[in-house]
């Protein structure tokens, strides 16, 4: 009898250890399943992040910025060092346009007129507070047409489009200067197609 009851207490105890060692598998797998998600999580809060407050791929839609830059090429944007630093002249900048009927729609440019500064269009070429701009590093051609002296407000730009007789831009009244705070980034480069990779900013940059 003593042996009889011995056998059951023995089967008993392995009988909860086999429970607790199940037990303790669901646990394990409930606990990978959690690091996993956490993880993943994390990982595309990073991505969100990383896009949409320090860098941005985004493709170029339209002729305005050619020879240097090429419709449907994807540009890379970087939106961190305008936190630190004002744009300057030359600059390839991403932007809204003021009283656009879509706000969330961007534009490329390049900043020609700086705050304060007047500029105007005679004779084929820029003019900044009266004198010639040297915008060979980027601009070879004539300029059609002619636009009056403007004062450029305090904390906007004046941008223009590198092709320049087929740009709508800061020349048209309904655009007009761009006010910093407008500006969404400064462009890199061109990161594909993977041929054409390289960084812009005057017409020595380009591959062709």
């Amino acid at each position: 009898m003593q042996r009889y009851f011995r056998s059951m207490r023995l089967k008993s105890r392995l009988s909860s250890a086999a429970m607790g060692k199940h037990k303790n598998e669901k646990s394990y797998k409930v606990a990978d399943y959690t690091d996993f998600i956490i993880t993943l999580l994390m990982v595309v809060i990073a991505v969100f992040a990383l896009r949409m407050f320090i860098f941005e791929p985004i493709k170029v839609d339209g002729v305005s910025m050619q020879p240097t830059l090429i419709d449907t090429e994807n540009m890379l944007v970087e939106k961190v060092s305008y936190w630190f630093s004002t744009p300057e002249r030359g600059d390839i900048i991403i932007c809204y346009f003021p009283n656009r009927a879509d706000p969330n729609e961007t534009f490329v440019k390049r900043i020609i007129g700086l705050p304060g500064e007047t500029i105007s269009v005679k004779e084929g070429a820029v003019y900044i507070n009266g004198e010639k701009l040297d915008e060979s590093e980027y601009w070879l051609g004539h300029i059609n047409g002619n636009f009056p002296e403007y004062e450029i407000p305090d904390g906007e730009v004046f941008v223009m489009g590198d092709n320049r007789n087929n740009s709508g831009d800061s020349r048209l009244k309904e655009v007009g200067s761009i006010p910093i705070k407008r500006i969404v980034g400064h462009v890199l480069g061109v990161i594909s197609p993977i041929k054409n990779l390289r960084e812009v900013n005057c017409i020595n940059d380009l591959p062709f």
